[in-house]
């Protein structure tokens, strides 16, 4: 409203993406998640979500790898939700190289500088997502529209804009999903096009 801060780091949103593809102990189904982001919505105004400072982890959390057991894939459906989720998404230092850590000193470790000992398939995700963001303004939109929420861990939301329309499909099971198209879709990541 003109006299408050423009935004906070968005603890709000790093704590449900830490119970939905973490694996802690205090999990939760597909439909919580939703309905936990959901509630983002309506505690910030429009202005707001628009300037969060969006994390997963920083130097008072463990890190993404850690919280996800090392498993580099959900770390991956972590950070694709953040950088297509509205606001500023933040890559704490070492998170695109594979660096992990528990909480407090353990988050804090050195950098990696070495790229010999860097995970580079980490990093050309991270370097894609970027790009991918940079490319589709959908990504940065506030509203989002779920398209499949089951608690078989699969979720689907579509963002939109005024020149597209991105779906993205997170599947945080350890089976593979299938969903239906109902038209031909290209695979951002693969640029590939995707039938049926």
């Amino acid at each position: 409203l003109g006299d408050q801060m423009d935004a906070v780091m968005n603890y709000g949103l790093q704590y449900p993406l830490s119970l939905f593809f973490g694996k802690g102990d205090l999990k939760i189904n597909a439909h919580e998640f939703q309905s936990m982001i959901n509630s983002l919505f309506i505690r910030y105004q429009y202005n707001v979500s628009c300037n969060m400072f969006n994390l997963i982890d920083c130097h008072d959390t463990a890190r993404t790898l850690y919280i996800c057991q090392e498993n580099k894939d959900l770390a991956k459906l972590i950070y694709i939700f953040l950088f297509t989720f509205t606001g500023a998404p933040n890559i704490y230092y070492g998170d695109e190289i594979g660096l992990s850590g528990g909480n407090d000193p353990e988050n804090r470790r050195c950098m990696i500088w070495d790229e010999n000992k860097q995970d580079l398939d980490m990093k050309a995700f991270f370097k894609k997502l970027i790009s991918l963001r940079h490319t589709h303004h959908s990504f940065k939109e506030v509203d989002i529209k779920w398209l499949i929420v089951d608690d078989s861990g699969l979720i689907g939301y579509q963002k939109q804009s005024n020149d597209e329309i991105i779906n993205v499909y997170l599947n945080n099971s350890n089976t593979n999903q299938k969903i239906k198209l109902e038209r031909p879709f290209i695979n951002l990541f693969t640029n590939e096009i995707i039938e049926g």
